[in-house]
Protein backbone atom coordinates (compact mmCIF):
# COMPACT_ATOMS: atom_id res chain seq x y z
CA UNK A 1 0.00 0.00 0.00
CA UNK A 2 2.78 2.74 0.60
CA UNK A 3 4.82 1.40 -2.26
CA UNK A 4 1.60 2.30 -4.34
CA UNK A 5 1.13 5.62 -2.61
CA UNK A 6 4.15 6.84 -3.10
CA UNK A 7 4.79 5.64 -6.83
CA UNK A 8 1.80 7.62 -7.22
CA UNK A 9 3.19 10.41 -5.90
CA UNK A 10 6.51 10.36 -7.71
CA UNK A 11 4.69 10.15 -10.78
CA UNK A 12 2.53 12.70 -10.28
CA UNK A 13 5.30 14.93 -9.75
CA UNK A 14 6.99 14.00 -12.46
CA UNK A 15 3.94 14.30 -15.17
CA UNK A 16 3.37 17.72 -13.43
CA UNK A 17 7.04 18.91 -14.51
CA UNK A 18 7.03 17.41 -17.69
CA UNK A 19 4.12 19.35 -18.37
CA UNK A 20 5.16 22.25 -17.53
CA UNK A 21 8.08 21.99 -19.23
CA UNK A 22 6.19 21.54 -22.77
CA UNK A 23 3.27 23.62 -22.06
CA UNK A 24 3.24 26.97 -24.58
CA UNK A 25 4.80 29.70 -22.35
CA UNK A 26 1.67 32.29 -21.51
CA UNK A 27 2.21 36.08 -22.59
CA UNK A 28 1.91 38.64 -20.23
CA UNK A 29 -1.84 40.00 -19.34
CA UNK A 30 -0.02 43.86 -19.42
CA UNK A 31 1.54 46.29 -21.57
CA UNK A 32 4.59 47.56 -20.03
CA UNK A 33 4.26 50.81 -21.90
CA UNK A 34 1.26 51.92 -20.48
CA UNK A 35 1.85 53.56 -16.70
CA UNK A 36 -0.05 51.68 -13.47
CA UNK A 37 -3.26 53.07 -12.31
CA UNK A 38 -3.80 54.01 -8.94
CA UNK A 39 -1.17 54.25 -5.85
CA UNK A 40 1.01 51.85 -4.74
CA UNK A 41 2.87 52.32 -1.97
CA UNK A 42 6.44 50.38 -0.94
CA UNK A 43 6.97 49.40 2.70
CA UNK A 44 10.71 49.19 3.77
CA UNK A 45 10.98 47.68 7.39
CA UNK A 46 14.00 48.21 8.65
CA UNK A 47 15.58 47.07 12.01
CA UNK A 48 19.37 48.23 12.96
CA UNK A 49 20.28 47.96 9.22
CA UNK A 50 23.07 49.93 7.16
CA UNK A 51 21.49 53.54 6.85
CA UNK A 52 23.62 53.94 3.84
CA UNK A 53 23.03 50.91 2.15
CA UNK A 54 19.54 50.99 2.74
CA UNK A 55 18.69 54.22 1.46
CA UNK A 56 20.70 54.26 -1.29
CA UNK A 57 18.90 50.96 -2.46
CA UNK A 58 15.42 53.59 -2.14
CA UNK A 59 17.29 56.07 -4.22
CA UNK A 60 18.03 54.00 -6.51
CA UNK A 61 14.33 52.28 -6.85
CA UNK A 62 13.19 56.65 -6.74
CA UNK A 63 15.85 57.28 -9.71
CA UNK A 64 14.48 53.62 -11.39
CA UNK A 65 10.26 55.03 -11.19
CA UNK A 66 11.24 58.38 -11.75
CA UNK A 67 13.49 57.31 -15.35
CA UNK A 68 10.43 55.12 -15.90
CA UNK A 69 8.05 58.76 -15.75
CA UNK A 70 6.03 56.58 -12.75
CA UNK A 71 7.31 57.99 -10.08
CA UNK A 72 3.57 59.69 -9.25
CA UNK A 73 2.17 56.53 -8.97
CA UNK A 74 3.93 55.45 -6.23
CA UNK A 75 4.96 56.16 -2.46
CA UNK A 76 8.24 55.05 -0.37
CA UNK A 77 7.24 54.77 3.35
CA UNK A 78 10.56 53.98 5.91
CA UNK A 79 8.96 52.45 8.81
CA UNK A 80 12.30 51.90 10.75
CA UNK A 81 12.38 49.75 14.32
CA UNK A 82 16.03 50.64 15.03
CA UNK A 83 16.98 50.18 18.56
CA UNK A 84 20.52 51.75 18.35
CA UNK A 85 20.41 55.65 18.82
CA UNK A 86 24.01 55.94 16.77
CA UNK A 87 21.83 54.00 13.52
CA UNK A 88 19.06 56.30 14.39
CA UNK A 89 20.85 59.46 13.71
CA UNK A 90 22.05 57.94 10.50
CA UNK A 91 19.30 56.81 9.33
CA UNK A 92 17.71 60.33 9.78
CA UNK A 93 20.93 62.13 7.90
CA UNK A 94 20.93 59.64 5.19
CA UNK A 95 16.69 59.93 4.73
CA UNK A 96 17.41 63.84 4.54
CA UNK A 97 19.94 63.27 1.39
CA UNK A 98 17.16 61.10 0.34
CA UNK A 99 14.74 64.04 0.02
CA UNK A 100 16.82 65.58 -2.46
CA UNK A 101 16.50 63.29 -4.68
CA UNK A 102 14.14 64.14 -8.09
CA UNK A 103 10.58 64.11 -7.25
CA UNK A 104 10.85 62.89 -3.76
CA UNK A 105 8.95 65.54 -2.12
CA UNK A 106 6.02 64.06 -0.66
CA UNK A 107 6.09 60.68 -1.93
CA UNK A 108 8.70 59.03 0.22
CA UNK A 109 8.13 59.19 4.12
CA UNK A 110 10.09 58.21 7.38
CA UNK A 111 8.83 56.99 10.44
CA UNK A 112 11.00 55.59 13.41
CA UNK A 113 9.25 53.71 16.47
CA UNK A 114 11.17 54.49 19.45
CA UNK A 115 9.92 51.45 21.39
CA UNK A 116 10.50 48.12 19.80
CA UNK A 117 7.32 46.36 19.53
CA UNK A 118 7.66 42.89 17.05
CA UNK A 119 3.98 42.64 16.31
CA UNK A 120 3.70 43.98 12.52
CA UNK A 121 2.58 47.34 13.99
CA UNK A 122 4.15 48.60 10.82
CA UNK A 123 1.44 47.56 8.31
CA UNK A 124 -1.27 48.08 10.38
CA UNK A 125 -0.89 51.38 11.41
CA UNK A 126 1.19 53.04 9.25
CA UNK A 127 -1.54 54.23 6.22
CA UNK A 128 -3.72 55.30 8.84
CA UNK A 129 -1.95 58.48 10.25
CA UNK A 130 -1.20 59.69 5.96
CA UNK A 131 -4.73 59.12 5.42
CA UNK A 132 -5.54 59.98 1.90
CA UNK A 133 -1.80 60.58 1.13
CA UNK A 134 -1.31 56.79 0.15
Amino acid sequence: MLVTFTSFWLVWGAAAAVLGVFAPARRPDFDPKVKPEGLTAILVPIYNEDPVATFSRIAAMNRSSVALDIADRFHIAVLSDTTVLETAAQEIVWFEHLLREPMSAGRIFYRRREKYRPQGWQYRGFHRPLGRRL
